[in-house]
């Protein structure tokens, strides 16, 4: 089996042993770490760049994707997503859970969207199942 379907059977396996939080914070990191990468790049893909912030990740949880992108070797990554969440940080946007990012004014959104074009580049967390498989191997 090729490492992109070891990740999507693995994915959909943590997905149903998450339970009602829907969140994969009882299971072992290598399927919490699993889980946020692919996690992020599936909401990346359906609902835009933004909606990781605005509906899929808590500020704890975007730190625990650097930390996991970092684990991964992944610096460049890891140093773009810190650099969204720097900018979301510096415009309040976790002091009101309340608001979307688009709220915060076209400097946050443009910070964003340099951020997106990293990773739309060359679909750059697409890249990371061979490193994701190595974890259960």
């Amino acid at each position: 089996m090729d490492a992109s379907q070891l990740i999507v059977d693995r994915f959909g396996d943590i997905s149903e042993r998450c339970g009602e939080s829907a969140r994969p914070t009882h299971l072992p990191e290598c399927d919490k770490i699993i889980w946020y990468v692919v996690a992020t790049r599936c909401e990346m893909d359906m609902e835009g760049f933004e909606s990781i912030f605005d509906q899929l990740l808590t500020e704890d949880e975007l730190l625990y994707l650097i930390a996991s992108l970092d684990e991964l070797r992944e610096p460049a990554m890891a140093e773009a997503f810190r650099r969204a969440h720097s900018a979301l940080r510096r415009v309040g946007f976790y002091d009101r859970p309340d608001r979307m990012c688009h709220e915060f004014g076209p400097e946050l959104e443009a910070e964003l969207a340099e951020v997106e074009a990293f990773f739309d580049s060359d679909q750059k967390l697409w890249s990371l199942d061979q490193k994701l498989a190595a974890l259960i191997a």
